[in-house]
């Protein structure tokens, strides 16, 4: 295994991690050491030799949570734990820390069935069901916190999470955004339809300000927007609109 030691907030370069020399050692807890994990064997090696040193220990599969309050910290950068395994009949997904919910969504074509996905496939699976999970079917079949399998306590590095799978055979949805001032009447029938939606249908609403650049249509760009997304188990023929009291956007 190697090691890198990179200043404070920059990019970690090396793939693996084993004992820096004592001058690298000296002062680390005012840098940032990245290290790229890709074996359950090098979190133990990693957390072992933190633990000698009197070093604190984080783990982030992706780019999320970046943040300078890891200053000092080894990293452990899980993202090439990619494994996954699957057993449809037993409607049980078994999958590494760095694999992402478009991944294992992708995994799971042809099978009829689902992860408890949220609102953004480049999200990890373990990231998003240790921070609770708020998914498109968490109306049908709760948050991703609650599909996780076995476990206990609350100190570990996660290298992999088996999760439980969900029926969904067909599935719809739909993208309406609205201008920004009509945020008002849209939301107020947001409100008040999911007061009453069955439990196959899932409604975010969000307001939305894009910024004036070049990447964006002409018309959207500096535009603020409210937008209300759905997402439906099954096919429904209408129900959607029939159910949302909104105007079609």
């Amino acid at each position: 295994m190697t090691m890198t030691s990179t200043p404070r907030n920059g990019p970690a370069t090396g793939r693996h991690v084993a004992a820096p020399t004592d001058d690298v050692l000296h002062g680390l807890r005012e840098r940032l050491t990245g290290h790229l994990v890709t074996t359950d064997d090098d979190v133990v090696t990693t957390v072992r030799f933190a633990a000698d040193h009197g070093l604190a220990v984080a783990a982030q599969p992706s780019g999320h949570a970046a943040t300078t309050a890891v200053s000092g910290t080894f990293l452990l950068r899980t993202g090439a734990l990619q494994n996954i395994w699957i057993a449809p009949d037993a409607r049980v997904a078994c999958v590494g820390a760095g694999v992402r919910w478009g991944r294992l969504q992708s995994a799971l074509k042809g099978t009829g069935l689902t992860g408890l996905v949220g609102s953004n496939p480049d999200v990890t699976v373990v990231g998003c069901c240790l921070g609770g999970g708020l998914s498109w079917f968490s109306r049908a079949f709760g948050c991703g916190a609650g599909a996780l399998r076995g476990g206990d306590g609350d100190l570990a590095i996660m290298t992999a999470v088996e999760i439980d799978l969900f029926p969904a055979p067909e599935t719809y949805g739909e993208l309406l955004a609205f201008p920004g001032d009509a945020a008002r009447p849209v939301l107020g029938a947001f409100a008040e339809t999911t007061r009453t939606a069955p439990d196959e249908l899932t409604l975010w609403a969000m307001l939305m300000h894009l910024p004036d650049v070049e990447l964006l249509p002409p018309e959207a760009r500096g535009q603020s927007f409210t937008v209300v997304g759905t997402a439906f188990l099954g096919m429904p023929d209408g129900v959607i609109r029939g159910n949302v009291p909104i105007p079609p956007a």
